[in-house]
């Protein structure tokens, strides 16, 4: 189990995609934000919010390519943090969280970070089993050959939020794994950078583990199959896609927003209740952005009561 401590880097990768990657942002800011935490705000491109600041925020401007595997390689190479942290958070923007229930007393790194231990390579949020039939899977064993593992199913830790340590950090830039210098495209990125960062570890004799309980039974250093019949591509992110199921934001703690499997209202109703347990942290600067995103999770959650009340309403008048 790792501690949480003035030793954990989180490196934050940000994209301003669209509004919802803003509101991933500013969530991410206001919820994840712990005074014995650093965080390393990797901006991609430009923001055109104002940016929130604390002793323990510092922000890199990267050039906009690769995805989140472009701006990890290129401060890597730039800042040479490796060897200043105990252990490395990665998280980029197109999710939102954490998500936490009310009655959680954790910090949200420590959910991540109990699952560790010396012979797991990597923790994330969940872990994908690509069926080999898949294309980018086709693409992997094209360039990266071909594992007895990897018979029926790739095996990866999906790359939106995921722990390293420090060892395992320094053997990946040892390795070249962050010499990235032409421009990938998203199937090359995830083919270069999701499913090979967590082959290389399996390869090394470390296994995988995530936030969803369910996977973290199998070995993946030897699993060659699914385990999740209700998977879509061996991902179970999508609407019903987890044994029959969709996946409730505090299980996964961070939501793809994308793929709309919580709306955005729900998520805002989510953000509202979170908002009386973890108030912003006193060391961060609330700006107007924040205050922004804070004002309308309130508003939808408010509106949100009033259409329910209506709603029963409307439907008692016609069964009285």
């Amino acid at each position: 189990m790792i501690q949480v401590n003035d030793t954990v880097l989180v490196i934050y990768h940000y994209y301003e995609k669209d509004q919802s990657y803003i509101d991933n942002f500013l969530h991410f800011i206001q919820f994840a934000y712990r005074p014995e935490l650093n965080y390393l705000i990797v901006i991609a491109g430009i923001a055109s919010i104002e940016l929130p600041q604390a002793s323990n925020i510092t922000y890199f401007y990267a050039k906009n390519q690769n995805y989140d595997y472009g701006g990890y390689a290129q401060v890597i190479k730039d800042l040479k943090f490796e060897t200043n942290y105990a252990n490395f958070i990665f998280v980029n923007s197109s999710v939102r969280g954490p998500f936490l229930p009310v009655h959680s007393k954790k910090n949200w790194a420590n959910h991540l970070f109990d699952l560790y231990s010396d012979n797991i390579g990597i923790v994330g949020t969940a872990i994908s089993l690509t069926p080999s039939h898949h294309a980018i899977c086709k693409m992997y064993h094209e360039k990266y050959g071909y594992a007895e593992r990897n018979k029926n199913i790739l095996a990866h830790v999906q790359s939106t939020c995921y722990v390293l340590s420090q060892s395992v950090l320094c053997s990946l830039i040892k390795d070249g794994f962050y010499d990235v210098h032409e421009s990938l495209s998203k199937d090359e990125t995830v083919r270069d950078y999701e499913m090979r960062l967590s082959q290389i570890l399996l390869a090394q004799g470390l296994n995988l583990k995530c936030l969803l309980p369910e996977y973290n039974k199998p070995d993946y250093r030897s699993l060659s199959h699914e385990i999740n019949p209700s998977a879509r591509e061996g991902d179970s992110g999508f609407e019903y896609s987890y044994f029959g199921r969709t996946v409730h934001p505090y299980e996964a703690m961070f939501v793809k927003t994308s793929r709309n499997t919580s709306s955005d209202t729900y998520l805002s109703q989510l953000a509202y209740s979170m908002s009386f347990q973890f108030p912003l942290n006193a060391d961060l600067s609330c700006t107007a952005a924040i205050e922004g995103y804070r004002r309308r999770c309130e508003l939808i959650a408010l509106n949100a009561t009033s259409s329910a009340v209506k709603k029963k309403s409307f439907w008692s008048f016609f069964n009285s």
